[in-house]
């Protein structure tokens, strides 16, 4: 998904924050002023809604640099839902941003939200949260070209970095690839100091655009500027791609002592636990994939609980790579401490993720079936990759191979600029298996066009992966000499 502005400089005059503690106006007005320290920002914002429990606008902002740091997401939540309660001590576009959030990052419901932020739009056009926030809702519904006219009109209110960067995004999804460089470049020139971003912004999409050839000369350049700890985590995440999507793993594996580098900005354990299994099923040990899931959550679960341990990041994957009984007992207790009516639109769609993937290993294929179909009707624009996937493996062990390549082609086809991520895992055996799909169809041609793809991305892949691609050179070569 895109990034979301939940607040930007320049917010509602002190006379319009209603609060009966001076103190906590004063704490509320030092947070306000600090730009860029977001962790700084919350323990102020904190320190004012334990003076006045009742400064709605303290709740909002509080929840709003929680999110932004990416820390503590139960405390996330809580004010979140406290702003919402006190909503009508706002001001109305505030209100309006405080239902938005509620029923979004809350409540999960999108159409709620884009409600929501529709009204906001109605009495506040320029209103740049409202704008960008939904365009990103407009782009989960498959809405894109009316989110990237929200992105356009939001840069026309006022130049930053956030709107560049979705417009550019949203571009790359419509195929615009010239008019995507063309955003990215114009936030360069508009903001000089936001370069890094800007710049491994490009990097991930050309990496999503499968041009990786160009993805590695852009993240060498990246590489050789990168002086602050948040620009080494970047280039350690950008290296991680590259090398896993080329199956060079044990290359890809060195770089994730990187990713925590940056202060304010760990990495979480359970998503490090997530990619360290990811390996671990990629060299073909999932029972290793497994264990080290279930250890990580043993370990933190004493002192993470609730929406701090994430369920929504890792437990699709543990589901499947065949966590089984471990895997559905997680799962209940991640509904017992989280409702759904708290879940916010990720847990939705991720628990829509596991009840596809837990029929799917049950054999309760046509649910399975429903439930990948439901989960993408949610959010056709974001969805649309996990569940082609799906349906593909599902179609696959039917036996029913022309289904198999139909949504193998869409997951390989899906423009979404976020794919980088599945792809690191997931595109070398989804062009392997599609091969050999057409293989077995007859169709020699599709399958040498496929299998050359394949043999070409994992040419340089471990050795432990080599083998497979032997098999692919082998067939390749079978195929090119029945063709002659």
């Amino acid at each position: 998904s895109g990034e979301s502005l939940r607040s930007v400089q320049g917010g509602p005059a002190l006379n319009e924050v209603t609060t009966a503690s001076l103190e906590a106006l004063q704490l509320y007005t030092r947070a306000e002023m600090i730009a860029g320290d977001d962790l700084a920002s919350i323990e102020l914002f904190e320190r004012a809604t334990v003076l006045d429990p009742e400064f709605a606008m303290a709740h909002r902002k509080l929840a709003t640099m929680l999110g932004n740091a990416r820390v503590r997401p139960g405390d996330r939540v809580a004010a979140y839902m406290r702003a919402y309660e006190l909503r009508e001590r706002l001001p109305d576009s505030e209100r309006y941003l405080a239902e938005a959030d509620y029923e979004e990052l809350v409540r999960g419901d999108r159409d709620a939200a884009i409600r929501a932020f529709e009204n906001l739009l109605q009495i506040d056009a320029q209103n740049i949260a409202g704008l960008n926030n939904l365009g990103l809702l407009y782009w989960s519904r498959g809405r894109l070209e009316e989110a990237e006219e929200l992105f356009v009109t939001g840069l026309e209110a006022l130049p930053f970095e956030v709107a560049f960067l979705n417009l550019a995004r949203i571009r790359l999804n419509l195929r615009k690839i010239p008019e995507m460089h063309a955003a990215l470049d114009s936030g360069l020139a508009a903001l000089p100091e936001a370069a890094s971003v800007f710049e491994h912004t490009r990097v991930q999409m050309t990496i999503s655009a499968g041009d990786y050839d160009r993805a590695s000369e852009l993240a060498g350049g990246y590489l050789e500027g990168a002086v602050t700890p948040v620009e080494r985590r970047r280039s350690a995440q950008q290296a991680f791609l590259l090398a896993s999507i080329r199956g060079r793993l044990a290359e890809a594996e060195r770089h994730i002592e990187d990713f925590d580098l940056a202060p304010g900005g760990p990495a979480h354990p359970m998503r490090l636990a997530r990619t360290r299994a990811r390996l671990a099923a990629a060299r073909g040990d999932t029972a290793a994939a497994v264990s080290g899931l279930l250890a990580a959550y043993a370990v933190n679960q004493g002192t993470l609980s609730g929406p701090d341990l994430v369920y929504e990041d890792w437990l699709p994957d543990l589901a499947a790579l065949g966590g089984g009984a471990e895997a559905v007992t997680i799962y209940e207790e991640w509904k017992r401490a989280i409702p759904p009516e708290q879940l916010g639109t990720n847990g939705r769609d991720s628990r829509r993720a596991i009840d596809a993937r837990l029929a799917t290993l049950d054999g309760r294929l046509e649910e399975a079936m429903r439930l990948w179909d439901e989960y993408q009707g949610q959010c056709p624009g974001w969805c649309a990759l996990d569940a082609s996937l799906g349906r593909a493996r599902i179609h696959d062990g039917l036996g029913d191979r022309q289904s198999a390549i139909r949504e193998y082609e869409a997951y390989l086809a899906d423009p979404a600029f976020f794919r980088q991520n599945r792809d690191s895992f997931e595109k070398g055996p989804a062009l392997e298996r599609l091969a050999q799909l057409y293989d077995a169809e007859g169709d020699s041609g599709n399958a040498a066009r496929v299998y050359t793809e394949f043999v070409t991305l994992w040419d340089r892949a471990d050795e432990v992966l080599q083998p497979r691609v032997g098999v692919a050179r082998q067939r390749l070569d079978q195929l090119g000499g029945a063709s002659q």
